[in-house]
């Protein structure tokens, strides 16, 4: 997704975890594995700790998405400052 702030075009940071928030929920509807069905399934049976490993590790992947799509931005657009 591309973002433009007047003269200044850049990948927004945020699109990566609205896409995996997206596709979390998409697992809980109608899904057999993924992370969204690990946190419906745990949840379903009551096995907090499961829920919370699932749910740190959606975290760490959200965090880990922004991170690289931040990197590549900075890469590909040395002159665009994040401010």
């Amino acid at each position: 997704m591309l973002r433009v702030c007047g003269d200044a075009m850049g990948i927004a940071s945020a699109p990566p975890i609205l896409q995996l928030i997206g596709a979390i929920v998409g697992e809980f509807m109608s899904s057999s594995e993924g992370l969204g069905h690990a946190i419906f399934k745990a949840g379903s049976l009551h096995t907090i700790p499961k829920v919370f490993a699932a749910l740190v590790a959606t975290i760490a992947l959200g965090l880990l998405l922004t991170f690289v799509v931040g990197r590549i931005e900075r890469l590909l657009m040395p002159w665009r400052r994040i401010r």
